[in-house]
């Protein structure tokens, strides 16, 4: 297989190109996705990171100043990068199951709130490598995100059970 690098307008775009033949043979498209999914957590990484420390600039800056409109959508723009962090999205639908009983059920998540099965609405927040959903009375949910499969959280919760969410569709 060959690689090749792109820089058009200082986007990096990788091209993956394999003999047609090789493809025929064998099943390749989770390997090429595999690999298209660590280039760009290669190159995500320093801009989101660059992105970061600048959007922290801003924030401290428009505080001090006294431009709180400014430095809460600079704020919100912080969260939506954690909220993205390595082309992570919770959006889409997910079966929660406790490990030790196997209850589960089908959860609905949007860009702000997950809806369960009995209709309620509850808020969520992906902080760094972890998905927290709380749902109200001091319940919740925190979950692991494995960078190296993104359909499939393991965590907690309040009660201490061991939980897994595995996405159904996006």
């Amino acid at each position: 297989m060959k690689f090749y690098v792109i820089l058009p307008f200082s986007f990096l775009m990788l091209a993956f190109i394999a003999p047609a033949e090789d493809a025929v043979q064998t099943d390749r498209v989770d390997q090429l996705k595999e690999q298209w999914q660590q280039a760009l957590e290669r190159v995500r990484k320093p801009v989101d990171a660059k992105y970061r420390t600048e959007l922290k600039t801003l924030i401290n800056l428009y505080t001090k100043s006294g431009n709180l409109e400014l430095a809460n959508k600079a704020q919100r723009n912080l969260e939506l990068l954690d909220q993205n962090i390595g082309g992570f999205s919770f959006t889409g639908k997910w079966r929660a199951t406790v490990d030790s009983t196997g209850w589960n059920e089908m959860r609905s998540v949007s860009d702000t709130h997950v809806v369960t099965a009995d209709g309620n609405m509850h808020t969520y927040k992906v902080q760094g490598s972890y998905v927290r959903i709380d749902f109200g009375g001091g319940n919740w949910d925190r979950l692991k995100i494995d960078p190296k499969n993104l359909n499939v959280l393991r965590g907690e919760n309040t009660a201490g059970y061991k939980l897994t969410y595995s996405r159904v569709s996006e």
